[in-house]
């Protein structure tokens, strides 16, 4: 503010608003990051103006508000369009199905990252089509396609292991654990959730391992386990 750099500005807000919504304070969030985009609306760079607008939407997502979270993404998605961005088109694909996902809309969901996965793939951003290997993974557990669902997420393993993100490693290994539970492979299941938690605690993971405990205390009062986060 004081150099006048508004640009730096915009970041710093942005910075900001990724901070409080991992700390779970999603209204402070949202204000923050509404801020960024304030400025980001008054500067020639359209690339960044976009990315601001799919920040939002994914705060917006967090907080439920699906509506208002679609028209983020489909406006990165506008603006990626205009500027033949491919990578921007990629994420708000991927993020429109996250919004489709929440809401049921499953086949619009796997059309979202399906598009997604394929830009990705096609620009070699590994760490992406993992993730949307990872996000159909879990759509077709939720529609009980167990085979289908478990070859999305051995994909999605083979990629994250090829980039090295222990984080996501052990999070293909904890719903790789829960779908072995849903196939009647309790050992197996076991065995991966191991995995999955020890991974977690040698990073500092502490959610994912919370997450991890969750659903085996859920297998141990005989309901469902809940399925991992879509992944971005």
């Amino acid at each position: 503010k004081a150099t006048g750099k508004r640009e730096i500005e915009a970041s710093c807000y942005t910075g900001i608003a990724g901070i409080r919504r991992l700390q779970g304070d999603l209204e402070r969030a949202e204000d923050m990051q509404r801020q960024s985009l304030a400025i980001q609306k008054m500067m020639p760079n359209e690339r960044a103006l976009a990315i601001g607008f799919s920040h939002l939407g994914v705060i917006l997502h967090a907080r439920g508000d699906l509506g208002q979270a679609e028209k983020m993404f489909k406006t990165s998605i506008d603006i990626g369009t205009r500027i033949g961005d491919q990578e921007l088109i990629s994420s708000g694909r991927g993020n429109l199905g996250l919004v489709f996902h929440a809401r049921g809309e499953l086949d619009r969901a796997v059309d979202e990252y399906t598009a997604s996965l394929k830009i990705s793939e096609k620009l070699g951003f590994l760490s992406r089509t993992a993730n949307q290997y990872g996000n159909l993974g879990k759509l077709y557990q939720e529609r009980s396609q167990l085979d289908k669902a478990e070859s999305m997420y051995l994909q999605s393993l083979e990629l994250h292991e090829r980039t090295g993100s222990l984080h996501s490693i052990a999070t293909v290994y904890a719903v790789l654990g829960d779908l072995r539970h849903q196939q009647g492979d309790l050992p197996g299941a076991r065995n991966l959730l191991k995995t999955a938690a020890d991974i977690a605690r040698d990073i500092g993971a502490h959610a994912l391992v919370e997450d991890i405990q969750e659903l085996v205390e859920g297998y141990a009062a005989a309901k469902p386990g809940r399925a991992a986060q879509g992944r971005r």
